[in-house]
Parts: C-alpha cells; sequence; structure tokens
C-alpha cells in the first residue's frame, strides 16, 4: 500500500510538472502584412515573455522588412534587429524581456507602416493560427542582418519615380534646448521624405546615442528628442532624408543638452 501511494504522488507530482510545462510553453504569434493599406496585420499585439513574433510576408505583392524603432533597456538585441527587404517568407523574433517593443517597415516608413509588440509577464490569448499552412522559406533576422547591410535602401524604383533625381531639400536645420533633459531639432523640408535624426557626443565622436526616424512632411517641423543616453553636454546631430524615389541628402547641427 505505502509503494502504491508513493507511487500515486510521484506520478502526481509528474502531473503537475507536465500541466505546468504546458501553460509555460512558448507561442508563435502570426503577424502579417496588408498590401494595399500599407499595414501589419494586426499593428499591434500582446505577448508573454519568451513567445515568439513571426512576421509572414508570404503572398505579398510587395517588398516589406521590419526594422526596430525603439531601445528597450532589458533587451539590447532589439536595437539591432532589422530583417532584410522580401516580399515571401517568415521573420522570427523571441521576446524574452517585458516592455513595449516598436517596429517600423522602413520601405513604407512615410506611409506609416508601423507596429508595436507589447511583451507581459503573465498569460495572454493564444493567437489565432495563420491562415496558410503551406510550408514556406523560414529567414531567421538577426543582428548580423544589420552588419551585413548597414544602409536601408527602398528597392530600386519604377514608374514616375524612377525618372526623379532630385534630392530632397533640407534647408534652416538648428537645435535648441528643450528643458534639462532634451533638445528640439527644426528643419524646412521641400517634399515628403523619411527622415533619420541621429546623436552624437561632441564633434568628433562617431558613436551614436540615439537614433530618431520619422515620416518628414513638406515645410517647416520640428521634433523633441530625449533619451537615456543622452546626458548634459553638446551633441552633433545629423539629419539624412530620403524620398521614395532614394535620393538623399543630409544636414547637421549643434546642440546643448542639459545645463
Amino acid at each position: 500500500m505505502q509503494a502504491a501511494a508513493a507511487a500515486l504522488a510521484v506520478a502526481g507530482v509528474m502531473l503537475a510538472v507536465s500541466d505546468a510545462g504546458a501553460e509555460n510553453a512558448a507561442t508563435d504569434f502570426p503577424v502579417g502584412v496588408d498590401d494595399v493599406a500599407l499595414k501589419f496585420t494586426p499593428e499591434t499585439i500582446e505577448i508573454s515573455t519568451g513567445d515568439t513574433v513571426v512576421w509572414d510576408f508570404t503572398g505579398s505583392t510587395t517588398v516589406h522588412n521590419v526594422v526596430s524603432e525603439n531601445v528597450v533597456a532589458a533587451d539590447e538585441n532589439w536595437e539591432k534587429f532589422a530583417t532584410a527587404p522580401a516580399s515571401t517568407g517568415q521573420f522570427r523574433y523571441t521576446f524574452n524581456a517585458v516592455g513595449e517593443y516598436e517596429y517600423v517597415c522602413d520601405l513604407h516608413r512615410v506611409q506609416g507602416m508601423v507596429g508595436k509588440v507589447t511583451v507581459v509577464d503573465g498569460p495572454v490569448a493564444t493567437p489565432t493560427a495563420t491562415p496558410d499552412k503551406t510550408p514556406r522559406p523560414l529567414v531567421t533576422a538577426t543582428p548580423s542582418v544589420v552588419a551585413a547591410a548597414p544602409t536601408r535602401d527602398t528597392p530600386a524604383p519604377t514608374g514616375a519615380a524612377a525618372a526623379d533625381k532630385t534630392a530632397p531639400a533640407l534647408t534652416k536645420v538648428s537645435g535648441a534646448r528643450s528643458g534639462k533633459t532634451a533638445a528640439r531639432i527644426k528643419w524646412t523640408l521641400s517634399e515628403t521624405a523619411a527622415l533619420t535624426i541621429k546623436f552624437t557626443k561632441g564633434t568628433k565622436s562617431t558613436k551614436v546615442l540615439r537614433t530618431v526616424r520619422l515620416a518628414g512632411r513638406p515645410g517647416t517641423s520640428a521634433v523633441t528628442v530625449r533619451g537615456a543616453k543622452l546626458t548634459s553636454g553638446r551633441y552633433t546631430v545629423q539629419i539624412e532624408a530620403r524620398d521614395r524615389a532614394g535620393n538623399r541628402s543630409t544636414a547637421r547641427t549643434t546642440v546643448r543638452i542639459g545645463r
């Protein structure tokens, strides 16, 4: 009797462990693309730590990519995450730290193709299965993708865009202190373009401490930038403007943050 009871107790423990493992099993969450609206579907998603997001471009008629858009202190790899432009295949990233992870299709930044993954420390609703069960190639994006392709170019333009050889005019670029912990950058742009703003400390350093990407509109605009790495001191700010045809222009200014 004692031996039988012991066996049942062990079986109970094993069952409990098995159930717990099933509850904590990592899950794949699918994210597709809408080529007409130029959106990720869904645009926002909530997952648990340890889950994986799978961006699926299979069946797309347009080239897309996935590029990290923010810094998450608990996951240093996220800042470097970028996939190669593609119109097919899957791209995966496993999220092991709580936080909000923002990303963008860098090829359709101007059109507002953005997304966000919120990672929580607890259970979430199980995602619906991907509608297409056809086997497809798997592409695992790693930080090395960035090293292999330091510049993120759009595909070769076609039609009217191919005839555009004029770079967007980026003028009247200036920087001003904003409070004690931020800087306000101002510029004038001649046409719609994707803007990349980079901060480096002083005038000689090449180490980028803060990068901001946004869709620029014709006319005069400004943005206030702050970040944990932007401590008191003087910074060099470089702005790059890229239009839909791939034409680029750059401008620089300096700004002081803090006292």
